[in-house]
């Protein structure tokens, strides 16, 4: 069963979105992610997002992925 009016990804755990904007048209939401499991895991993402409006979010590529020997990307993180 699947949240018929917020986004979500095809798979994974996700939790706070963050990073929220909106320009030229197009919104992108960014949030935190772990890919491979439907469970919090240490290898934290950033996650992504984008549309038209809020309503028709279409997940994209991972944003942020964490590097061997990092321990997950956060909200909070500094690139």
């Amino acid at each position: 069963m699947r949240p018929a009016v917020h986004f979500t990804p095809t798979s994974g755990w996700v939790n706070d979105p963050h990073g929220i904007t909106a320009r030229n048209g197009r919104y992108d939401v960014f949030f935190q992610y772990v890919p491979e499991s439907t469970e919090w895991a240490p290898d934290c993402h950033w996650g992504h997002a984008a549309g038209p409006d809020l309503l028709s979010l279409r997940e994209r590529a991972v944003a942020l992925a964490p590097g061997e020997g990092d321990d997950g990307i956060w909200t909070g993180s500094i690139v």
